[in-house]
């Protein structure tokens, strides 16, 4: 992303504060755009809210579980109402739980599913309804 390409556009990340999420946080904030990103990590929101700081980046951090809809549906409201509008989506938040696949268990399972496809569904659909009205050209990435 060029510096500044994303200048007066919002991106909301989901999973920002570590891995994928952070460095996708990170490089929309150095291209110019309010980030605000959704994680459950408040120490790593806390990081990340603080390096984007340092390079003159404007961000708003929400602790949010992406299994819960009514969270989501805050946090995206949180977010059109601080910003105007979501120009971008990066729904990336997701959990890896490290098993083998015999011991995987079907709560386990449960888990990952829940965080990483029905999480990033619900955000999906709450960013699409609130972008109709405000942006209807937003473009949404889902890993």
């Amino acid at each position: 992303m060029s510096n500044k390409s994303f200048s007066s556009k919002t991106a909301l990340v989901t999973g920002g504060a570590s891995g994928i999420g952070r460095a996708s946080a990170v490089a929309f904030a150095k291209a110019g755009a309010n980030v605000f990103f959704l994680d459950i990590d408040i120490d790593g929101m806390n990081a990340v809210v603080r390096e984007i700081a340092s390079i003159g980046g404007k961000t708003v951090a929400h602790k949010t579980d992406v299994t819960k809809e009514h969270e989501v549906i805050e946090a995206i409201a949180r977010c059109v109402e601080l910003f105007g509008a979501i120009d971008y989506a990066h729904n990336n938040a997701g959990i890896v739980i490290s098993t083998t696949t015999v011991a995987c268990t079907e709560d386990i399972w449960q888990k990952v599913t829940d965080a990483s496809a029905v999480g990033g569904a619900i955000c999906v659909l709450g960013v699409k309804i609130a972008t109709l009205k405000t942006s209807p050209q937003a473009k949404i990435l889902a890993i």
